[in-house]
């Protein structure tokens, strides 16, 4: 076991050990402001070696696996940032844990508030675990042989990737702690008070959370913008989706900062909304696998047209064609990424990390280009453009005019995914209650023969009870094959994150 030291020495890539620095120095900085709590950087420190101590009376060790199931963001925090003192892992406990058999846990905590399953036992983190229960010689940093290594395992995160089912894959203590860093022009010492609208044991918050951590910024913890308000918040973050929910038909006077939005496609109606309320909106490309990679500035010019302006990171972003070469301004391609704080692979899933890290890069599934103004315009996933027969044919163009048919409530269509079938499509539709299944779907073929030509109409149009969406309603093909082949006995049933609607 590697020798402890002290975190006024020289950090190394030890996450918790550079938190603990930076909070014996400014330990009246405030680190989150809650409701009916504002929480100090030395609070906050001191509740993560006494979590610390309590997961080590708990056998947790360098060799444990921690899985954390919690709706509190100082619980998640603390629980986080006392795994990587003790060397440990850590990942949030949830249906695609339980469902995905990848990764294994060794401990299960929970908080109060969070119900945990009757088929596994959790430890409830109660009040007892906090720093006001600890005697002083407990709360040393000397007590925890933290790890030193540069690529210690710490983070298990769950993501889609590239395949549109959940995977996992493990973030060390160097790559987290570069990517805190890396995002120091967001996170302004003593001046940064952020908001996040994802859930608290999320990556997408808690990679933001250290980032602020790590850069003496602060974290408000509500989802009420009155309170924002109050407690001088000057970052927003969140998706399109949660943003809306949160903002809709709300007018702020004066505006907001600052919001980045992330997670699926900005709108421009939703941009323009937003414009109403902020004065600089930020269109992040981002992922699990690359971190923070590309901003897109959202503006509003003198007619009151949205324009964007590129911005970039310390990321590579580049637009390839088919052979690899670099594409032109205004030419498609596809998108890779690459930093210096990338993530390596899939854990137990070398089919989709093959597919997506190659010779340096990761290949996030997008296509896309890049437009006069220097941004970064997404035009479809990769999985929304399909190779029939040497034809290139738009996805979303076939799912359009199958919703068009009067019947069709909802359509995903797709490449046929099973191994030596003929290179044709198919598309599964949702009917509408009280339509004729069979008329609908002659009638949809028909229409796609006609304005489409054989080469793009789908070979089977399937009826299905639900077709699967993301979380902006875009149909998840990936998943549409997965049925497929589940349905031929191909792959085993209850594929992790499918709720398994089953074709009609």
């Amino acid at each position: 076991m590697s020798e402890a030291r002290s975190p006024k020495s020289e950090p190394g890539f030890n996450v918790a050990a550079e938190f603990l620095r930076i909070a014996m120095e400014n330990p009246e900085a405030v680190a989150i402001i809650q409701e009916d709590l504002t929480i100090s950087y030395d609070l906050l420190a001191k509740t993560v070696m006494s979590f610390a101590t309590m997961m080590q009376r708990y056998g947790v060790n360098r060799a444990s696996v921690v899985a954390i199931n919690t709706h509190d963001t100082f619980v998640s925090l603390a629980t986080l940032l006392a795994t990587s003192l003790l060397g440990a892992q850590w990942v949030e406990a949830n249906k695609q844990l339980a469902q995905s058999k990848v990764v294994r846990p060794s401990h299960f905590f929970n908080s109060p508030e969070a119900r945990g399953t009757n088929k596994v036992k959790f430890t409830e983190i109660t009040p007892q675990w906090g720093p006001y229960y600890r005697d002083a010689a407990e709360l040393r940093v000397e007590n925890f042989e933290f790890p030193t290594e540069d690529q210690s395992p710490w983070m298990i995160v769950k993501t889609s990737g590239t395949t549109g089912y959940p995977k996992y894959l493990s973030l060390d203590q160097e790559t987290i702690f570069k990517r805190s860093k890396a995002v120091g022009d967001d996170f302004k010492p003593f001046e940064t008070r952020f908001t996040c609208l994802f859930p608290c044991a999320a990556y997408p918050f808690l990679t933001r959370a250290l980032g602020a951590l790590l850069n003496l910024a602060t974290i408000v913890d509500s989802r009420d913008f009155r309170f924002w308000r109050k407690t001088g918040v000057n970052l927003v973050m969140g998706s399109p989706v949660q943003v809306s929910e949160i903002l809709g038909g709300v007018t702020f006077t004066p505006k907001m900062p600052q919001i980045h939005v992330a997670g699926s496609k900005l709108s421009d109606p939703i941009a323009a909304d937003l414009l109403r309320n902020f004065e600089r909106v930020v269109d992040v490309y981002a992922s699990t696998e690359t971190n923070r990679s590309f901003k897109n500035v959202k503006r509003l010019d003198a007619e009151g047209e949205i324009t964007t302006i590129g911005e970039a990171t310390d990321a590579i972003v580049e637009i390839a064609d088919e052979q690899g070469q670099i594409c032109p301004p205004n030419k498609a391609g596809t998108v890779r990424v690459r930093n210096h704080y990338l993530a390596k692979d899939y854990l137990n899933d070398t089919e989709a990390a093959a597919r997506s890290f190659r010779d340096g890069w990761f290949y996030p599934g997008d296509y896309g280009y890049w437009d006069d103004n220097g941004a970064l315009i997404i035009l479809s996933r990769q999985d929304d453009i399909a190779n029939v027969g040497g034809i290139k044919v738009k996805l979303k163009l076939v799912d359009a005019l199958l919703m068009s048919i009067d019947g069709v409530h909802l359509a995903a269509s797709f490449k046929n995914p099973v191994e030596g079938a003929r290179d044709q499509l198919i598309a599964f539709v949702e009917i509408e209650p009280g339509s004729n299944a069979l008329d609908v779907i002659a009638r949809a073929k028909e229409s796609c023969l006609l304005k489409l030509g054989t080469s793009s109409t789908p070979a089977r149009i399937v009826p299905v009870s639900r077709i699967p969406v993301n979380s902006d309603g875009e149909p998840q093909r990936r998943l549409c094959e997965l049925m497929v082949l589940e349905k031929k006995g191909l792959i085993p049933a209850n594929i992790p994150g499918l709720d398994n609607p089953k074709a009609d």
